[in-house]
């Protein structure tokens, strides 16, 4: 998984896999790698428990719900720089 989300250039790349298998874990490997490269990563998830996880589990550091992401966009309370890693945890679960 992380070898195929490190190279595949896509914009967005979709990851699924069932609870309990490691999927947290690889996602703090290729953040790993992404640091290692020097790309920006941020984390989101639907709720803050699990962006809370999203950053113990993975080690992404800046993590938020994706609700607040949204609005610190919108009003311009935030921008994403050039080429960042967006890391949707949980994206089953959004509407």
């Amino acid at each position: 998984m992380v070898r195929t989300l490190a190279s595949s250039g896509a914009g967005v790349d979709v990851v699924v896999g069932k609870a309990g298998t490691g999927n947290s874990t690889a996602l703090g490997a290729y953040r790993a790698a992404l640091d290692a490269a020097g790309v920006p990563v941020v984390g989101v998830a639907p709720s803050a428990t699990a962006a809370h996880q999203l950053a113990t589990s993975a080690g992404i550091t800046d993590t938020a719900t994706v609700d607040r992401l949204l609005v610190e966009l919108d009003h311009r309370r935030r921008t994403l720089p050039r080429g960042v890693a967006v890391i949707l945890d949980e994206a089953a679960m959004c509407p």
